[in-house]
């Protein structure tokens, strides 16, 4: 489950890191498939996932497991 967590991580920060890069290029508001990011909901979509990976990056790296003899 760690593993999966490691990796969910990773492509969280990167979908936190692409959303970024949108905010800085001034290409919003941005069309694709009848879907329009807004810089609101561009701003959404940078924190959440940004957040999400840290909660995973706890949960896989830094949280001790609990060892039930």
């Amino acid at each position: 489950m760690k593993e999966l967590s490691k990796f969910l991580a990773g492509f969280m920060a990167f979908l936190a890191i692409d959303h970024t890069s949108l905010f800085f290029c001034d290409e919003l508001p941005l069309s694709f498939c009848g879907t329009t990011i807004t810089e609101t909901s561009n701003t959404i979509l940078m924190i959440v996932p940004a957040v999400i990976s840290l909660l995973l990056i706890y949960y896989a790296w830094i949280r001790k497991a609990n060892n039930i003899d």
